[in-house]
């Protein structure tokens, strides 16, 4: 089965390297109907044009079963990443990018969007303030692109955050990771539970497991801590 993948390319000259990396990946998601493709490559490569490539072919030349939005995610667990991405696609590919709220500066009370989004829960509607920050928003207005173009990428940390809250990120057709490798931990700390000891013996009154391992540990937390901290709560917002 051939591919044509120069069309796609969002260069005028294509590697070898990217091309095999290219013609690997197409294979096995459209022949061998592969969900997960892992493709490792050094420096320089260029995996960035790699997973473009992807993206555009399969979009154009094969059709997915389900409820899946049109276009591609594209995550990286480095900011300075995600500029890259646009630097290199942005006008090109129009591809769009999103960051947090505290990464934009509120024009109008002089901090950041986030801050500025809490107070105008005390901002009268009249309040230029409050105008401004509901029309003329550039975090509201640079995530509304990236919500809507067909190429966006962002960090990590933001996706799972609004994926978890806000409920606006929807499944698509092509999810591609920039260093995958790290997929593992990030999502590790994403859900990360901090328990010291000190608050277990202390606060809790649970006593502490005496060999700490993985496998005893979380034993320990769902026979011992859990339910003795569920108490805990129980017993201090019970009514008088």
């Amino acid at each position: 089965m051939s591919y044509d993948i120069k069309k796609y390319f969002p260069y005028a000259q294509i590697r070898e390297q990217q091309s095999l990396a290219i013609l690997y990946a197409l294979q096995n998601f459209l022949k061998n109907d592969k969900r997960f493709v892992i493709i490792e490559a050094g420096t320089g490569v260029g995996k960035s044009a790699i997973g473009l490539t992807v993206s555009k072919y399969i979009h154009d030349n094969y059709h997915y079963n389900g409820d899946y939005g049109n276009g591609t995610w594209y995550l990286t667990t480095q900011k300075i990443l995600q500029d890259q991405y646009i630097k290199d696609f942005g006008q090109s590919e129009k591809m769009r990018s999103v960051k947090s709220a505290k990464n934009h500066a509120c024009t109008s009370s002089g901090t950041n969007c986030k801050e500025g989004q809490m107070m105008l829960r005390n901002s009268d509607k009249k309040d230029n303030q409050w105008r401004k920050c509901i029309f003329e928003c550039p975090y509201k207005k640079e995530k509304q692109e990236f919500l809507e173009s067909w190429d966006s990428v962002a960090n990590f940390s933001y996706f799972l955050t609004e994926t978890n809250s806000s409920g606006k990120i929807k499944p698509r057709k092509l999810l591609v990771i920039d260093e995958a490798h790290n997929t593992e931990s990030v999502l590790s700390n994403f859900v990360e539970m901090g328990i010291s000891q000190y608050f277990a013996e202390k606060i809790i009154k649970v006593k502490w497991p005496a060999k700490v391992t993985p496998v005893n540990f979380v034993k320990w937390v769902l026979t011992d801590y859990y339910p003795k901290l569920q108490s805990q709560i129980l017993f201090r917002v019970a009514p008088f």
